[in-house]
């Protein structure tokens, strides 16, 4: 992960790999596709503190495809992450009802 500062603004980017990802009809021949992730604002310092290497995310925000060296790549802007690694499975959590 990096961190950087853009006058206040802090500013985390990191990379995802996405092992569902959809182009590959052969679940063996699937190699992932990873995206670089850009986090803008409060949540930088939660992830610097949180995320190691190896963590299980959602990331929701902005997609910008964009090509480089003949590849597509596929940038996710102003991303919001939440971690699923310290998410209970359903049948652990506690009810309500």
């Amino acid at each position: 992960m990096t961190l950087r500062q853009a006058g206040e603004i802090s500013i985390a980017e990191f990379s995802v790999l996405d092992s569902d990802y959809a182009y590959f009809k052969n679940r063996d021949d699937n190699p992932g596709q990873f995206y670089k992730v850009q986090v803008v604002g409060k949540n930088t310092d939660w992830l610097s503190e949180n995320l190691t290497h190896g963590s299980k995310v959602t990331v929701h925000g902005q997609p910008v495809w964009r090509e480089y060296n003949g590849q597509k790549i596929l940038d996710v802007k102003n991303a919001r992450v939440v971690s699923m690694d310290d998410r209970k499975p359903a049948a652990e959590s506690s009810s309500l009802f």
